[in-house]
């Protein structure tokens, strides 16, 4: 075997067994964890649930039901997605924005605080 394919073969085989992190699934590494926790309990747990769930008390009175915070689907959402639907609210339903309520680092700290509430990620 020449070096070239014994070096290739080296790499094939490190990729193959290199632990592989869940790439799809975003995790927070910005904004203060604790802070998060005040914020949400103060302004989203109303309507997403003390888990975040989607199951809020108040969530069950509106048209269009909350996000639950623990599905695959909001957890692949990138920080910086999770960030512009705090700020900015979503069309067609009745997520309103927040920027006039909370600053920057608010909702930095809150999307920290939202990416702890979802379970282990598989491996």
């Amino acid at each position: 075997m020449n070096r070239k394919t014994c070096c290739g073969l080296v790499i094939l085989a490190t990729l193959l067994f290199l632990p592989m992190e869940p790439t799809a699934f975003a995790q927070s590494q910005i904004g203060n964890l604790e802070r998060g926790k005040v914020i949400f309990e103060e302004n989203c747990m109303e309507c997403h649930g003390r888990t975040g769930d989607g199951r809020g008390p108040v969530g069950y009175f509106l048209a269009v039901q909350p996000a639950d915070l623990l599905s695959v689907e909001t957890r692949k959402k990138p920080d910086s997605e999770l960030y512009t639907i705090i700020r900015d609210g979503t069309l067609f339903d009745e997520m309103h924005g927040w920027e006039k309520i909370l600053s920057d680092q608010d909702i930095h700290d809150v999307v920290r605080y939202i990416r702890t509430l979802a379970p282990p990620l598989p491996q």
